[in-house]
């Protein structure tokens, strides 16, 4: 059977990137959206869970055919979903490491670390998550620094991958990455389920 994607937008860019993923890979979607801070991580992640769980017990999605995918803050729940939760694989898209991070990005001068107290934290979740993962990030990112992809890549266990795409900000990875992009999201998938992953890092060259 077609792979199937339990993906988790943020608000940014969100509608046109899901509608070019639709196309592409003619797959089912249930999208739990969390587009703001304004929202709990408990609430974004309980409602990241019933999406996994609608399309596993209600869908009968196979799990060996699930992937789960990410976009900004919205792939802070799929990581925590990864962590609860079997898949083929996780994907992550220009996903930052935790809100402390982001405001220490957003308000480099003020010491807000100790004030911020939202849960919105990847870094604490990736260590359990062992199923292969790719992450993509501009390089350019306005929004989220290429910086924190890198670190959340380097914080997840094997087996993993990460694609660095030149000049492409925060909401165009896939039209900055061209086909490249594409064929990389088939290569992930093609070799996550096959069981033929290996760990790589590469930068999208045209």
């Amino acid at each position: 059977s077609p792979p199937a994607f339990s993906p988790f937008a943020s608000a940014a860019g969100a509608s046109g990137f899901f509608s070019w993923l639709s196309r592409t890979f003619s797959s089912n979607f249930v999208i739990a959206s969390c587009s703001s801070f304004s929202r709990s991580s408990l609430g974004c992640a309980s409602d990241s869970l019933a999406a996994y769980d609608f399309l596993v017990q209600e869908k009968k999605i196979p799990i060996e055919t699930l992937f789960l995918f990410g976009r900004s803050l919205g792939g802070i729940c799929a990581v925590e979903v990864a962590s609860q939760r079997p898949a083929a694989g996780l994907i992550l898209e220009s996903t930052f490491t935790s809100a402390q991070d982001m405001a220490k990005k957003m308000f480099p001068l003020l010491p807000l670390g100790s004030f911020i107290k939202s849960r919105f934290n990847a870094l604490e979740t990736i260590h359990s998550v062992f199923i292969p993962k790719l992450f993509l990030h501009g390089t350019e990112d306005e929004i989220v620094p290429h910086r924190l992809g890198r670190k959340l890549y380097d914080a997840s266990p094997q087996p993993k991958q990460f694609f660095a795409i030149p000049n492409a900000g925060h909401n165009d990875t896939y039209i900055t990455g061209g086909q490249l992009y594409f064929d990389t999201f088939h290569r992930f998938i093609t070799e996550a389920r096959a069981s033929s992953f290996s760990s790589r890092e590469q930068i999208l060259e045209k």
